[in-house]
């Protein structure tokens, strides 16, 4: 299966995209009141609030209160100071003794939500999950998206999913071409002696272009570190290239500019890449600094926030950030 093949099928036949919803509730006044809360780095008052709209029925709510219950970074250092009662009256739907999940409330109510609670209760795999996979892209959730697209790559829907990579090149960046290149790579071994030989090997190394340094940076926040196996990079050399692909990667911007602010200029090379190394360790790749709910706050609205500098210190402090220098 050539890749320029894939790309011509679907200018042929398109992709049935999914239309996207307006979240209902997401335009509320209310939401829109706890949702600047929460990006101004108000959390208990956003979060109180955003509970409030959930147990009165706001379908936005109950989305973006559960995908912040569900991130440690954005959640753990308020549920550490409530005792359990008042976590689960915080964070969770009152139903039975340990709550539930809003999420599953919103599946009800919600194409979208549907689509988010079926890839996290495993539901998908049971029904189409390309469908549920053009609702999350439908509605700009690139990073559940691409999460939940690398293991059905190759299963029986890798084909479709593939397709959906390559018709939204642009919206999943360089950790797409990351995955795809692994799609190419599986089905060019899966094809040798079935296929033209030349076409098998054009895929194969098309395929491992596509996993690039920078890519597999972006995708699953390792780096290549050489025979010597070192974990944090005292290598000048290694060190730099790191940190240029930091640089170049703009899902990565939270992070260049936290350090830009946090270190002096000339611990900005290390901070760069020590950082690339513990954010791994604190948070789900890919997209590790972006919003927690893409569809309701955006990432250019979340990384413009007051709160977004907290975070990134937060994710490197679950992942064990040696410091500047």
């Amino acid at each position: 299966m050539k890749l320029f093949f894939v790309i011509a099928w679907i200018s042929v036949v398109g992709i049935c995209s999914a239309s996207a919803e307006v979240v209902d509730g997401a335009n509320a006044a209310d939401f829109e009141r706890a949702k600047t809360m929460w990006l101004q780095g108000s959390d208990l008052d956003a979060l109180q609030t955003l509970a409030e709209l959930s147990r009165g029925g706001n379908v936005a709510a109950k989305i973006l209160l559960s995908r912040i219950a569900q991130t440690p970074h954005l959640s753990g250092h308020v549920s550490e100071k409530l005792d359990r009662k008042e976590r689960v009256s915080l964070f969770r739907e009152p139903k039975g003794l340990s709550g539930r999940d809003w999420l599953k409330s919103a599946s009800n109510e919600s194409d979208l939500a549907a689509a988010m609670w079926a890839f996290q209760s495993s539901a998908a795999s049971a029904s189409n999950p390309v469908q549920y996979l053009e609702e999350l892209i439908a509605h700009g959730e690139y990073k559940m998206a691409l999460l939940y697209m690398k293991p059905l790559l190759f299963g029986e829907h890798g084909f479709s999913v593939a397709q959906l990579l390559v018709s939204h090149e642009a919206d999943f960046g360089a950790a797409g071409r990351y995955v795809l290149g692994q799609f190419l790579v599986d089905t060019a071994s899966k094809s040798a002696g079935s296929t033209e030989y030349s076409v098998q090997q054009a895929d194969f190394a098309h395929g491992l272009s596509l996993q690039s340094n920078q890519n597999t940076l972006a995708s699953i926040g390792s780096f290549p570190i050489g025979e010597a196996g070192i974990t944090l990079p005292e290598d000048p050399q290694l060190r730099s290239e790191i940190a240029d692909a930091v640089g170049a990667l703009p899902e990565f911007e939270p992070l260049v500019n936290f350090c830009q602010q946090t270190c002096a200029p000339h611990d900005l090379q290390y901070c760069l890449a020590s950082g690339a190394y513990a954010a791994p360790k604190g948070v789900l790749f890919p997209f590790p600094f972006a919003s927690p709910a893409q569809s309701l706050v955006s990432d250019e609205e979340y990384i413009q926030s007051g709160r977004v500098m907290l975070d990134v210190g937060r994710i490197l402090e679950i992942g064990q950030w040696s410091g500047c220098r």
